[in-house]
């Protein structure tokens, strides 16, 4: 294993075939087992990861006409960004804000897998503060790399889930 809490940007090559240690500090205090992964106040926590894809890195958009709109506020470079939104315009007024643990998404320092001995796939947790109560919202992440292509049909680059708070 390899300490990566130093690594702003990509591990260096020498150290790919080690598995960089994810800090589960990094997933937030608001989103832990004592308070239920937010369940008991009706504001969840879901956990998202990205699969496996053996050798794969992520790559970063060359400028800023290439990131795509719907992240360009919130876009930081060397990370997997992750976006969520209401399938509908209802669902979309039935969630209000989302927010993410942590923010940026999927740094780059955890890619890529190589199958290394201790290997933990990186996590975030996606948070709802504020949903419609007795209400069924459609919900949509995307992941956002330069290399990552989304479709909603085929489920690339994307994941939808459901969610009801009573």
């Amino acid at each position: 294993m390899v300490d990566c809490k130093t690594y702003n940007k990509r591990r260096p090559q020498l150290e790919w075939d080690k598995a960089c240690r994810f800090e589960l500090q990094d997933l937030g205090k608001k989103c832990i087992k004592q308070q239920d992964f937010g369940m008991r106040y009706g504001q969840p926590c879901v956990l998202l990861k990205l699969n496996r894809v053996f050798d794969w890195h992520p790559e970063n958009y060359h400028n800023d006409s290439d990131i795509p709109s719907e992240i360009k506020d919130t876009y930081l470079p060397y990370y997997v960004h992750l976006k969520c939104f209401g399938v509908t315009p209802a669902d979309e007024d039935n969630m209000d804000r989302i927010e993410y643990y942590p923010a940026g998404g999927f740094h780059f320092k955890y890619f890529p897998f190589r199958n290394q001995q201790g290997y933990r796939s990186p996590l975030v947790f996606v948070r709802f503060p504020s949903m419609s109560m007795h209400v069924l919202v459609m919900i949509e992440c995307r992941a956002y790399a330069r290399n990552i292509r989304q479709n909603s049909v085929e489920r690339a680059g994307t994941v939808r889930f459901e969610l009801l708070v009573d």
